[in-house]
């Protein structure tokens, strides 16, 4: 596939992206070049860091990750992550193969920040990652009600404590969990 000449060439190719995005981990990172080359106040000129972008696009819709079904009788768990340009989840359920435990993925999303949201501080856009991904993934977890939901948060460098604080109530009312 070459590369787009053009903004509706551009919007063509991310529309394709956007219809395998549950299929593909860490879309929005890879993307946000591309992503920002369409905005309407931006000129269309392509340069090497669209040119890498693309390529990671095109390499990562190649090698889409193997997804499971869905079961209610088995465990789940989301983990959530966020970038300077994007928040990202996957559901994934929790199965011990071989006495290991392994997570399988169910399903993976992911959505742009806003420019507002892009200026978050780093903590704050994982907890925004945090509700938007309890958010999205709603309907699976309601079903889950008999089983302990786990919420595995990938912030390795920042306190946990400043995102319950903002984040827990709000996920109660989304989830109705009891926190």
């Amino acid at each position: 596939m070459p590369a787009p000449r053009d903004k509706s060439q551009l919007r063509s190719f991310l529309g394709f992206l956007s219809y395998v995005s549950k299929h593909i981990p860490d879309l929005r990172s890879a993307r946000a070049p591309l992503d920002y080359l369409i905005k309407p106040d931006i000129k269309f000129i392509w340069d090497i860091n669209h040119g890498e972008a693309f390529t990671k696009c095109k390499q990562l819709a190649g090698n889409s990750a193997l997804l499971t079904h869905f079961d209610p009788t088995k465990p789940i768990v989301l983990t959530t992550d966020a970038s300077p340009y994007g928040v990202g989840a996957c559901l994934s359920h929790k199965v011990v193969i071989n006495n290991r435990t392994r997570l399988l993925p169910i399903a993976y999303a992911s959505a742009s920040l806003k420019d507002a949201q892009r200026n978050y501080a780093q903590v704050d856009r994982e907890g925004l990652g945090v509700f938007w991904g309890i958010n999205n993934f709603r309907n699976i977890c309601y079903v889950q009600t008999s089983n302990c939901i786990q919420i595995v948060l990938h912030l390795l460098k920042y306190s946990v404590q400043r995102i319950i604080y903002r984040v827990v109530l709000r996920v109660d009312l989304v989830v109705g969990l009891q926190v």
